[in-house]
């Protein structure tokens, strides 16, 4: 298992970041990303180990700062093997149905653990790979995504 961080805009996987077992490392990368793509941004989710199914306080305090430092609420959601938690404005939301990425973010993070749902190119992803990669490095073909853009680059 290893933790997975998809900054989204509506439905579609901007970013994929990974980290170790408990944690996403802070990298300028990601916070330059949420700055350029603030407007468009509208969810930010992570795996969590096992079946917490609750914010951390690291969570709540990255939440708030991101927060108040774009001026914009986001959503925030938690997926872990068998939960899916999101919330916004403090306060836990109701979603009718797991979006796409619910499925994908469980495979990126329980790849391999015997957890995870399994995919042809889930053999790809290893705690070893940490950092970001784009939806083409990660094997995965789906009109869901957005093409991977370098920051700076304009967006569509």
């Amino acid at each position: 298992m290893c933790e997975v961080c998809l900054i989204l805009v509506e439905d579609k996987i901007i970013r994929a970041y990974f980290g170790s077992q408990t944690k996403i490392p802070d990298t300028p990368e990601r916070w330059e990303i949420i700055w350029e793509h603030r407007q468009e941004i509208t969810e930010i989710a992570h795996s969590h180990p096992g079946d917490w199914l609750d914010f951390s306080p690291e969570d709540l305090t990255t939440m708030e700062a991101v927060e108040a430092g774009i001026g914009k609420e986001f959503t925030w959601s938690i997926v872990t093997q068998t939960g899916f938690r999101s919330r916004q404005g403090g306060r836990d939301i109701r979603r009718c149905g797991a979006p796409w990425w619910v499925g994908l973010l469980r495979r990126l993070s329980y790849a391999g653990s015997g957890h995870g749902e399994g995919s042809p190119g889930a053999a790809d992803f290893s705690p070893a790979a940490k950092g970001v990669m784009s939806a083409e490095r990660m094997g995965i073909h789906d009109e869901g995504l957005l093409a991977d853009r370098s920051p700076g680059q304009p967006s569509d």
